[in-house]
This record gives structure tokens, C-alpha cells and sequence, in this order.
């Protein structure tokens, strides 16, 4: 479980560094990725991918990490739209309640 755990890391790490860039996004590209300003971003409210922190009630964890960086790069707010499972996540897919997913995949 550890070690599929940080083989999830290692990808979206690769992935990121991989969309690295020092190029300011276009508008299309603001538009496309966040069309109501904020990168609606849903995440897996479980222990491996994001967990809301009881003091402060937002949440925290590796889907949220990546969703943030995400935002920064598009230069727009981030905004976690946290689901209980992956089903609920793709059953609000073609509702527009958000824009990227984030989740793994594990045994």
C-alpha cells in the first residue's frame, strides 16, 4: 500500500514537472480550465488523497497539493470540491460541478 502510494506521487509529480513551464497562460487556457475564475478541482475526501482539518475545516493532502500548484500555474483561485467516493465523482462529471479531478488508484 506504501509503495502505491508514492508510484501515485512519483506520476503526478512527473506529470507536473513534465507541464513545467515559465510561459504565463493564455485566457483561452484560464477560460477552458476554470470558466468561473476558480479551478474547481475534485477530490477523494479519503486518508491517501485529502482530509479536512478539524481546527481549521479545510482540507489538506496530496489531491489538494496538486489542485493548488495546478491553480497557481493557471493563475486562478483553487477551490476543492471534495467527494466521499470516485463514484460520486464521476456521477457529477457532466454536471459541471467541477472542472479537474483528482484521484487515485489503489488495490
Amino acid at each position: 500500500m506504501r509503495i502505491a502510494r508514492w508510484s501515485i506521487i512519483g506520476v503526478l509529480a512527473s506529470l507536473l514537472g513534465g507541464c513545467a513551464s515559465t510561459q504565463t497562460p493564455t485566457s483561452e487556457a484560464q477560460h477552458a480550465l476554470a470558466p468561473t475564475g476558480k479551478l474547481r478541482v475534485a477530490i477523494l475526501s479519503a486518508p491517501l488523497y485529502a482530509i479536512k482539518d478539524p481546527a481549521t475545516g479545510e482540507f489538506k493532502g496530496q489531491a489538494v497539493d496538486l489542485g493548488k500548484e495546478l491553480a497557481r500555474r493557471v493563475g486562478v483561485p483553487f477551490e476543492p470540491v471534495p467527494y466521499a467516493n470516485a463514484a460520486a465523482i464521476l456521477s457529477a462529471a457532466e454536471s459541471a460541478e467541477w472542472y479537474v479531478a483528482l484521484m487515485g488508484i489503489n488495490a
